[in-house]
Formats: C-alpha cells, structure tokens, sequence
C-alpha cells in the first residue's frame, strides 16, 4: 500500500521522500497513491490542514488526519 503523507509546513524533521508533501496534491507529477495521512504536529496548523485534507479527498483515495496536534491519537 502506498501512503503519502502531507504536512502543512516543512520542519527540521520533515520527510523527503517521493511520498511525503507538504501543503495541498501538486498539480502533476503525483506518484500512484492508495491512502493519505496528514500530519500535524502544531495546533496553530489544524485549520490549514484541514482544509489540505479536502483538497487530498478531491483525489478520491481515503484521507486520514492524525499527529501530536490532536488530543487523542489517531486524530
């Protein structure tokens, strides 16, 4: 199963993969994917992730949102 994972801002621990991204699915270029996962690791970023995972659903694959910024894990 290919994930890609998204985040909404590039840190000092932020992957770099052919699978992770950071902010919204780029306009080409986008490898096959069965799944995303968002990650958020700040609070102050929830919002903006939130609305990168609907621009991830649009894709039609299943989008999953979790990380440190959310209360219980798992989102």
């Amino acid at each position: 199963m290919k994930i890609a994972r998204v985040f909404p801002r590039r840190t000092i621990a932020t992957p770099d993969d052919p699978l992770a991204f950071i902010g919204p699915p780029p306009r080409e270029g986008l490898p096959e994917i069965d799944e995303v996962h968002v990650s958020v690791a700040f609070t102050y970023d929830l919002e903006k992730a939130c609305g990168m995972a609907e621009q991830w659903m649009k894709l039609g694959v299943p989008v999953r949102m979790g990380g440190p910024a959310f209360p219980a894990p798992g989102g």
